[in-house]
């Protein structure tokens, strides 16, 4: 879907890109990446939704896909709280697009897309490995659950992956994650197409309901 189609259909239930709670984009090229960030600021300026991005093969002309999760306020109970952190810092990190962290609407909470950045530096780990990159994605996720959502329970993740080899090393690191309910819905990137930002999660909050750890 292209964003004149999504306006048309937002505003077809009497809403605004202002209701847009996530983004999933999806780009023919990685390079692309610039270009989207620009058209993204300019639309959602400030409070911009949560967004997970990745380069992917499109079936030609098509560029870019985009999918969105938008919400109806009911009541001021419902309106949208975001968390969106542009410095740097050793929790988690920084916003690497105008992109939020993450959203919450009522007890919906969206996390943005994490990859195995150094919070300090925004740097890969060196030497590269998957196992770390993959613990320090969930490290995030769970760090910023826990500022956007204390008691939050995470449901469903997404992650992004390059080849079918790293499948299993991905979720051992998965299950030893204080992550819970996370049911991972795992695709395949093309190689030569590296993501920008490779796992999402989406999490529902439960009142009075605290994680429980996963036996290691």
């Amino acid at each position: 879907m292209d964003s004149e189609t999504i306006s048309a259909e937002l505003a077809h239930r009497g809403l605004s890109s202002r209701n847009i709670a996530s983004m999933d984009v999806t780009l023919s090229s990685i390079e692309l990446f610039p270009r989207l960030n620009a058209i993204y600021a300019d639309e959602f300026r400030t409070s911009p939704p949560s967004r997970a991005c990745v380069g992917v093969p499109l079936f030609s002309p098509a560029r870019v896909s985009i999918s969105c999760v938008a919400y109806e306020t009911e009541d001021e109970q419902r309106e949208r709280q975001a968390l969106h952190v542009q410095g740097l810092s050793y929790w988690a990190p920084a916003n690497i697009g105008p992109y939020s962290q993450a959203i919450r609407v009522g007890n919906l909470v969206f996390v943005s897309g994490q990859i195995g950045l150094i919070p300090a530096s925004l740097t890969l780990p060196q030497p590269t490995s998957l196992e770390t990159e993959t613990a320090l994605s969930f490290q995030h996720i769970r760090r910023v659950l826990a500022v956007a959502a204390p008691q939050a329970v995470a449901i469903i993740s997404i992650c992004w992956l390059t080849t079918w080899e790293q499948i299993s090393a991905v979720q051992a690191t998965f299950q030893r994650s204080y992550l819970v309910r996370i049911v991972a819905l795992i695709k395949l990137v093309e190689a030569d197409d590296h993501p920008a930002e490779p796992s999402s999660s989406r999490c529902f909050r439960r009142r009075n309901q605290s994680p429980k750890r996963r036996s290691r």
